[in-house]
């Protein structure tokens, strides 16, 4: 094998710069039992890539063995499980509670409230309510007419926006009588 390739090959090995088929040519030629004695240092080297290549790790569970010893997994806190725990189940207790209490005091047959055994007298006490509804919402319906007043006010702008229209094409006739007079400069 040509001294000088291998040379090249080594220094281009060295940089980093190497294809895989320039390495396995350096591996073929370090593999052989000839080799000058300026390249026996890299002989060495080669030979202790393919031993490492070839070596096998006794224990399968090796990386996770060595990753425990570096950096062991953190204790979790039973203080902090046992407190979300009871926290959890407390709010879930008090829903139930809650649910229970809603049950008892909104669905209790024993004491209809608001019901009238003289029909006379239930009439009257709806008239009365419904006059309270309809005097609220009066005093409601006065605002609104203050709104009606606005809404004129925005019909009114509308128009504004229809004589903004009118001025750009108003624009466009300035721009052919100043076309006109710049045509006449030319024929003066």
């Amino acid at each position: 094998m040509n001294l000088q390739r291998i040379e090249q090959l080594i220094g281009k090995y060295e940089n980093g710069e190497t294809s895989l088929t320039e390495e396995k040519e350096l591996n073929v030629f370090f593999n052989r039992k000839d080799v000058p004695f300026e390249f026996r240092a890299y002989k060495d080297m080669f030979e202790f890539y393919k031993g490492a290549k070839e070596e096998i790790l006794p224990d399968v569970a090796f990386d996770d063995k060595i990753m425990e010893i570096i950096a062991p997994k953190p204790l979790v806190n039973s203080k902090k499980t046992n407190v979300r725990f009871i926290y959890m189940v407390s709010g879930i207790a008090a829903s139930v509670i809650i649910f229970i209490g809603i049950y008892f005091f909104s669905f209790n047959p024993a004491n209809p409230g608001g019901t009238y055994n003289d029909p006379a007298i239930a009439y009257a006490a709806t008239k009365e309510i419904l006059m309270k509804v309809s005097t609220n919402m009066n005093t409601g319906s006065e605002q609104m007419l203050k709104i009606k007043e606005l809404d004129k006010g925005l019909d009114d702008l509308q128009n504004l926006s229809e004589f903004d229209k009118g001025i750009k094409k108003m624009k466009k006739i300035s721009v052919l009588d100043k076309s006109k007079d710049i045509i006449k400069q030319k024929n003066i």
